[in-house]
């Protein structure tokens, strides 16, 4: 309800109520209490066709939040990197729920622009190999990363390169 309130760039809500920061700090902390519920739901065995409901009800408040998160304006490839992508990583890394973990991240690659991957790839790829659980699927995960940035070079005018000057892709 309070979504079109917040004080992003441009808003009407900017200045007095707060910047793209306060914005950002409101959506991730109300990310991680609904991730830490879809967590703990996942665990019991009664009323079981009920719990499923609200769990699938969960899941995709968790992935609209983050697609919420990128539909800010204030949210450039500078605040994605310097503030969004730690804290979803941080995210992330404290659910310690390999469900849960593939999902966000699924939904981070799939929902933020192609030139944040490109620029933020040395830190999904760290995520992605070193501080997940075991049980995550990464390869699916390379899958689609790499399929989108394949699209994106093939039907990009910009090249790859020129997006980010330090990405060795060879």
């Amino acid at each position: 309800m309070c979504k079109d309130r917040l004080p992003d760039k441009g808003s009407e809500y900017e200045g007095e109520g707060g910047d793209i920061n306060d914005a950002i700090n409101v959506i991730v902390r109300n990310l991680t209490e609904m991730n830490k519920l879809w967590i703990r739901l996942g665990g019991g065995k009664s009323e079981k066709s009920k719990r499923e409901k609200e769990r699938v009800d969960l899941k995709v408040l968790v992935g609209e939040n983050i697609t919420r998160l990128s539909s800010l304006d204030g949210v450039n490839l500078e605040v994605y990197k310097a503030t969004v992508l730690p804290k979803l990583i941080e995210l992330i890394v404290g659910s310690k729920d390999f469900i849960s973990q593939q999902y966000i991240i699924e939904v981070i690659i799939q929902v933020f622009p192609d030139e944040y991957h490109l620029n933020t790839l040395e830190e999904l790829l760290d995520c992605c190999t070193t501080k997940l659980e075991a049980k995550v699927d990464i390869k699916n995960v390379f899958i689609r990363l790499m399929d989108r940035l394949a699209d994106f070079a093939l039907n990009s005018e910009t090249s790859v390169t020129s997006v980010n000057k330090d990405l060795d892709i060879y």
